[in-house]
């Protein structure tokens, strides 16, 4: 320790002049600004960020102490002072301060002074050892939006203000933390929204706070969806009428494809059968399970059709049917023999002999003639009246 003393003595003494007893820097020390960044404007009483940058060279092995300050030119009030650093040979050194603006509006002249101790005294390059800067104390500071959707509105700290055609918002607030609110969905039509995503830098919600230390831009997401309607002619299940974000493909089908008739065309089989989908533009679409871009509004029509195939089977069978019936009858009744006639013989006597029982014909498909009965003479075979009891030619007595 008192060998270094004795080094930090001779140099004193080196770097020192006697005459009016002020202490000088020599050209083997320097210290000297070399960076300085801070906010151009900020709210009253708001923080204000400066981060100091200096460049330092001084003698090998040998530590010097160093410090930055702040202060405020039109009071010459020091605002801030770093701590002391101990340095030695040379390097970059950041020096950062966080000060509080003044309560008014005005043009803020600060100075930042790099010190350094030689001996007993502190020493500022002439040079580059300080800078001096402003800064712009506001009471307001204007916020802009964009991205917001058209014509719908923001509300700030509780107050709703409305949003032109472009999508930009802007206004003038004070200084200070505000709550800003837009809308999570904003109608653009009846089948056409735009839905809030975000708030550009990592805010998912429609409501944030919002602290302006200077004039602001904050940029928002939001995406277009448009409604896909799905009609039927007929009562069906539809799947996929739904929102869809913009250029996005939906898939949509219809349940079930055929419907039997609810009369009596459904007893005989007749159905409504899916027969396309019907786009807006007079395109058709076959398949009952389709892809369809959402790329604006659309009404998307299912057409059917009536099937009478089943009728027209039943009629087919029917018909044959019938055919093969009168057929049938026509070659039965094509072998059936004609009805026989009657026929009636006699003995050498004269008697009368009934037809044969093979020879007679239904009653309902033939009709004989009664024959009138007869009488003969056992004797001489002359014919006699039926009541008579004595043949009249040879007088015999029956």
């Amino acid at each position: 320790m008192s060998r270094r003393l004795s080094i930090i003595l001779a140099l004193t003494v080196l770097m020192s002049v006697v005459g009016n007893g002020v202490a000088f820097a020599q050209p083997s020390y320097q210290a000297k600004i070399t960076e300085l960044n801070y906010p151009r404007a900020v709210g009253v009483n708001s923080p204000a960020n400066i981060k100091v940058k200096i460049y330092y060279s001084f003698l090998p092995a040998v530590t010097v102490q160093t410090r930055v300050k702040l202060l405020e030119l039109d009071t010459n009030n020091q605002l801030s002072v770093s701590q002391i650093e101990f340095l030695e040979g040379s390097n970059i050194r950041p020096f950062d301060f966080v000060v509080s603006a003044p309560g008014v509006g005005k043009i803020w002249m600060l100075r930042a002074l790099v010190e350094y101790k030689v001996g007993y005294t502190w020493t500022t390059d002439a040079d580059e050892g300080s800078k001096d800067f402003q800064i712009e104390v506001k009471g307001e500071f204007k916020l802009e939006l964009q991205g917001l959707p058209s014509n719908s509105w923001v509300s700030i700290d509780l107050s709703n203000q409305t949003v032109g055609p472009s999508g930009i918002f802007t206004v003038t607030l004070p200084a200070g933390t505000h709550n800003v609110e837009v809308p999570k969905i904003a109608y653009v039509s009846s089948l056409t929204r735009q839905v809030f995503k975000e708030w550009k830098g990592g805010y998912p919600t429609p409501s944030r706070s919002v602290v302006l230390e200077a004039d602001a831009t904050l940029y928002l997401a939001y995406e277009t969806q448009h409604f896909l309607s799905l009609r039927s002619d007929v009562t069906a299940n539809l799947n996929g009428q739904d929102w869809y974000k913009e250029s996005l493909s939906a898939t949509i089908s219809i349940t079930p494809t055929a419907i039997r008739e609810s009369d009596f065309l459904g007893v005989l089989g007749v159905s409504r059968v899916f027969d396309c989908w019907l786009r807006e533009d007079g395109t058709t679409i076959r398949q009952p399970t389709t892809l369809i871009t959402v790329d604006r509004p659309q009404t998307i029509h299912a057409k059917w059709k009536t099937d009478y195939g089943s009728l027209y089977m039943l009629m087919a069978i029917a018909a044959v049917a019938i055919v093969v019936i009168i057929a049938f009858l026509l070659m039965k009744s094509r072998r059936r023999p004609p009805p026989p006639k009657p026929l009636i013989t006699g003995t050498s006597f004269g008697v009368p002999l009934r037809p044969s029982s093979a020879q007679v014909a239904p009653p309902l498909l033939l009709r004989v003639q009664p024959v009138r009965a007869k009488k003969f003479c056992m004797q001489c075979g002359a014919e006699m009246d039926p009541a008579a009891v004595r043949c009249p030619t040879c007088g015999r007595e029956l």
